[in-house]
């Protein structure tokens, strides 16, 4: 059983989202993040 469920999933988007607009990370680097967890 997965421990993602679709809150925590969204929370994770919105996260990667706010990390590809500061810089910090590319948008490959958080589509990987999404695909992979």
């Amino acid at each position: 059983l997965s421990k993602w469920n679709a809150a925590k999933k969204d929370d994770l988007e919105f996260t990667l989202y706010r990390m590809v607009c500061r810089n910090e990370i590319s948008p490959a680097e958080a589509q990987h993040e999404m695909a992979t967890n």
